[in-house]
């Protein structure tokens, strides 16, 4: 599946995606991301937020007292996570720009104490470059916080196969699996992040429909995963 479909599809959902985290599972990953990952984070610092939709998390790393620039391919979020950023009062600590792909970064080398990549690399024709990128623009010893599929979650096993089966009447609450192909597990993803010199400090799963005790025999449907650039080349 093409980026530019991708792009179309969150341009189509835009005006009403920053909703989605009022209620339901949208509420219950916001909750999880500002009680369990925010607070690994700084509280200074400049950061990226790599795909940052209608802004709703840069918007948390405002409040909690970073700068942020965020960056997105589709203008329709970009127009709105401007606007949200204006409403509440938070444009001297957040910017946002278009972007023709975030697997590149307009950004210099080791500039930045921090980037912030959730649910992002799935869409991606070339995640692994996404991902070059912000350990290129990450200062030694900054911060990564990412989001991922996990590729033996049940839930998303069972969306995919309701929207195959829900093809040709309509667009399905869950069509997004369609563009979201890129999965992980956690070696996996440990793997790809240890390989880039970063330190990984957490490695957990979410899951907003499965309990989180059964999440030990279940898989999540999101890994969630900090790490740190290193400050010195490993030999």
């Amino acid at each position: 599946m093409s980026v530019s479909a991708a792009v179309t599809y969150h341009d189509e959902i835009a005006s009403s995606w920053d909703k989605r985290y009022r209620r339901g599972a949208f509420a219950r990953r916001a909750a999880y991301f500002r009680d369990r990952i925010l607070p690994l984070a700084p509280e200074t610092g400049d950061w990226l937020d790599v795909g940052c939709g209608s802004g709703y998390f840069s918007r948390l790393l405002a409040r909690y007292g970073l700068t942020v620039v965020g960056y997105d391919g589709s203008e329709a979020m970009v127009d709105e996570a401007c606007s949200a950023a204006r409403d509440a009062d938070l444009s001297d600590s957040i910017e946002f720009h278009l972007v023709p792909t975030v697997e590149s970064i307009p950004q210099p080398d080791a500039s930045v104490d921090g980037c912030l990549c959730l649910n992002v690399l799935e869409y991606l024709s070339r995640p692994f470059d996404c991902l070059d990128e912000m350990v290129r623009v990450l200062k030694p010893g900054g911060l990564l916080v990412l989001s991922v599929p996990h590729a033996q979650s049940p839930v998303r096993a069972i969306q995919a196969l309701r929207h195959s089966l829900q093809a040709g009447h309509g667009r399905s609450g869950s069509s997004y699996v369609a563009l979201s192909t890129f999965t992980v597990t956690a070696p996996e993803l440990r793997h790809q992040l240890e390989k880039r010199s970063l330190d990984v400090l957490l490695m957990s799963g979410f899951d907003g429909f499965i309990p989180e005790a059964l999440l030990r025999v279940l898989a999540p449907s999101l890994l969630f995963a900090v790490g740190r650039k290193a400050t010195a080349v490993k030999a």
